[in-house]
């Protein structure tokens, strides 16, 4: 008997291909499936790292620049004390503190205005300057006045015609104008000189004391000195006019007055300092 070979034809292999396919074409999908799947896990893992680490590195960078960096303090020295002074040393007074207890008041300024648009400004700004203390000005010196001389020399061109009267007021009038000016001491001894020449020798004295005690050292003093003792005498006081003689040659020893000085007799028994009542 002969023995058939049962070898698959041509078309049982298409079919045996055809039943064979589909499986294995569905494993290759789920498994590119599966790949394709751990991929996006991955860079959706990677892409989520990756946000985490930018906010948490803004977050940084925003508290850094709110809060601003610390510094150590420098520490100061202290201030050096600068000796002034020729010596290069303090005075007793200089090492200490200020007197902040000063009891002078101090001016009190205001400022008036109205603030202007901007930092620190003011608009119209003005001092009022009512309320602040200001020194007295000193009162202009009579030497500036040009009417000064003339109203001297009037005044002695009247003493020198003998008008008594009239040179008296003209040169007290000069004194009450011009009390600073230099010829004051001359207006007074030309005023004790008309009275001595009216023969009122109290007044006389009284002018001349006042030009020795108020100007000592004006050119009219030595002079003023002698009449005061002459006028003395005239009053009959020869011990106090022996005094201010005795005196006008201590103070005044190179004075012209001193060569005038007139003899004076003193009663040996008059008592020192006598009064004119003790002679008459």
């Amino acid at each position: 008997m002969r023995s058939v070979s049962l070898r698959p034809g041509p078309v049982l292999l298409v079919v045996l291909l055809a039943a064979a396919l589909p499986g294995c074409a569905r494993d290759s999908e789920e498994r590119q499936l599966d790949e394709m799947n751990q991929t996006i896990r991955e860079v959706q893992q990677d892409r989520d790292r990756e946000e985490s680490d930018m906010m948490a590195s803004s977050v940084a960078d925003t508290h850094a620049a709110s809060t601003p960096e610390r510094k150590p303090a420098p520490s100061l020295s202290p201030p050096e004390v600068v000796p002034i002074g020729t010596g290069g040393e303090l005075a007793p007074d200089e090492g200490e503190a200020a007197d902040t207890e000063d009891p002078t008041p101090r001016p009190t300024i205001h400022v008036v205005g109205s603030p202007r648009v901007g930092r620190g400004t003011w608009q119209g700004d003005q001092v009022d300057e009512s309320n602040v203390d200001r020194p007295t000005p000193p009162p202009p010196s009579s030497v500036l006045d040009p009417a000064a001389r003339p109203a001297y020399e009037a005044a002695l061109a009247l003493v020198g015609q003998k008008q008594y009267d009239r040179a008296l007021d003209a040169l007290a009038a000069f004194l009450v104008k011009y009390p600073d000016h230099p010829y004051a001491d001359n207006a007074m001894y030309w005023r004790g000189e008309c009275y001595f020449a009216k023969g009122d020798y109290l007044h006389a004295a009284e002018q001349f004391e006042g030009v020795v005690t108020r100007f000592p050292a004006g050119n009219k003093a030595p002079d003023a000195m002698l009449k005061l003792g002459m006028s003395q005498q005239k009053l009959g006081n020869p011990i106090k006019a022996k005094e201010i003689f005795d005196r006008l040659a201590q103070t005044y020893p190179q004075s012209e007055a001193v060569r005038h000085i007139p003899p004076v007799l003193v009663p040996a028994t008059a008592p020192r300092g006598g009064g004119s009542e003790d002679h008459r």
